[in-house]
């Protein structure tokens, strides 16, 4: 398997890595800094993971993105054709730039922060490497940069509106007799 392959599927495997660090580790954050967030709260800052969400509720999100992930990475193998997956990666190379973001604002560890720390600068080699395999000019990579964070912001908002219509459905499961 070429190296360029190996990077495409490596796509959803580094995502799910890094989104099990944030699964496995929210509701501990969360509970550990009940006090400081309730601070931030009131002083109407960016709240971190601040959400009222479970893990399950989280968790439908992650699996949501990495079934679309997986789809988009057989798809563009299958098709040959690489930019709508270059799209996502450079969202998700993004994403990691924001949770490291996060991290130094918020000044104490956040979910995500050890495989974001990780995961970056693997993620700016692939980047760097899919865009000199794929001939993309520095015209294609900032305009991609400006799509993608287009389809970054709408995935997000997606991803949030599911998580409230799921966690609606499992609060009416849980008290249903």
């Amino acid at each position: 398997m070429k190296l360029f392959q190996i990077i495409i599927w490596l796509f959803p495997i580094m995502f799910m890595i890094h989104d099990f660090e944030e699964i496995v580790m929210i509701k501990a954050y969360q509970k550990r800094n009940e006090t400081y967030i309730q601070i931030l709260k009131t002083k109407g800052k960016y709240i971190p993971f601040g959400f009222e969400g479970t893990t399950p509720v989280f968790s439908i999100a992650v699996a949501i993105e990495f079934i679309t992930f997986s789809v988009i990475s057989l798809l563009s193998v299958i098709f040959d054709s690489y930019y709508i997956w270059y799209l996502f990666f450079l969202g998700y190379t993004a994403h990691l730039f924001f949770h490291l973001k996060i991290w130094i604002s918020f000044k104490k560890y956040v979910p995500a922060t050890v495989t974001s720390i990780l995961f970056l600068p693997i993620s700016c080699y692939f980047v760097y490497k899919i865009s000199s395999v794929l001939g993309y000019s520095l015209l294609i990579f900032l305009l991609s940069i400006v799509l993608s964070s287009i389809v970054t912001a709408v995935w997000i908002y997606i991803a949030h509106k599911l998580m409230k219509t799921f966690g609606s459905w499992l609060g009416k499961y849980e008290s249903a007799q």
